[in-house]
């Protein structure tokens, strides 16, 4: 991560079906959670 990457203005994430699709995975299925931290990154969130 580079200094200009903390100054910048974070956005909330914008791909809400996204992230309401993982967090539903994880809820039905704890082991799921690993697996969504093997592949997923947070630009995956946003569109």
């Amino acid at each position: 991560m580079s200094l200009s990457d903390l100054s910048a203005p974070r956005l909330p994430p914008q791909n809400l079906e996204a992230e309401q699709s993982v967090l539903g995975a994880i809820l039905l299925d704890n082991a799921s959670m690993a697996k969504a931290m093997e592949v997923l990154t947070e630009e995956e969130f946003y569109r």
